[in-house]
């Protein structure tokens, strides 16, 4: 036990590569790359799951969503729409400023995921802001 232990103890405090870099600062990245890979995995279970709920409560309804902010031109009020239309996810974002309203968003995408990147891309919405109109 001894000798492992000193070669383990050994190891840490050597520098190892061509940048010597010491033996503790490698286990530590190791570590730190290893607990990144498994937040990331979580996430994505998330999001999928987020995914498969969304898309089994838009089988039922719409789900709706709103927000109102403050820009410094004003306040704006947005109000967005996702349904399930033939083999595709329909979004429909309006704003409203000044009390006209305005379509900002209105496409049909081929996947869930499609419709989540263009939402956080062209409006303020994400795809968990959505919800049943029963939510609200």
């Amino acid at each position: 036990m001894y000798e492992i232990s000193q070669q383990v103890l050994l190891f840490l405090a050597e520098d190892h590569g061509r940048r010597n870099i010491p033996g503790w600062v490698v286990v530590l990245l190791i570590v730190i790359a290893i607990g990144t890979m498994l937040a990331v995995s979580d996430q994505l279970k998330k999001r999928k799951q987020l995914h498969t709920d969304i898309t089994d409560d838009l089988g039922a309804q719409k789900q709706v969503a709103s927000v109102k902010s403050m820009t410094t031109s004003g306040p704006v009020e947005y109000r967005g729409v996702l349904a399930r239309k033939n083999q595709g996810f329909h979004a429909l974002v309006h704003r409203r400023k000044e009390g006209d309203w305005q379509v900002e968003l209105d496409e049909v995408f081929e996947s869930l995921g499609e419709a989540d990147l263009n939402l956080r891309a062209s409006t303020p919405f994400v795809l968990s802001d959505f919800r049943d109109k029963d939510d609200e």
